[in-house]
């Protein structure tokens, strides 16, 4: 019964962990989309977690891990050439060669 209850909490943490990486990725996807310029503020979170009012919340946050994201999804690399994209500019240029290709 031991292992049974212990593989039971392994699997309620381990969805819980699933689903705050899935709300961080949708999250930054969301920042990178709809922003031109991205600021993050570069906390002292070891400080912070000195609250213990607020430790808990603040280390569920896991602000490094959403902030790494955002750097990962703001660096617009093309796969081909490995030449850096601004990717708004480089989408424009996709949908305008898209709409050349079906006029021709």
């Amino acid at each position: 019964n031991y292992y049974r209850q212990k593989r039971k909490i392994a699997s309620c943490h381990e969805k819980i962990t699933n689903t705050r990486k899935d709300y961080q990725h949708k999250v930054s996807h969301e920042i990178i989309s709809e922003n031109q310029v991205i600021v993050s503020e570069n906390l002292q979170i070891k400080n912070m977690v000195k609250n213990h009012h607020l430790a808990k919340s603040i280390s569920d946050v896991s602000w490094y891990e959403l902030t790494r994201q955002m750097e990962y999804k703001a660096a617009w690399i093309c796969p081909k050439c490995g030449a850096e994209h601004d990717r708004d500019i480089n989408a424009a240029k996709n949908i305008l060669a898209e709409g050349l290709r079906e006029i021709a």
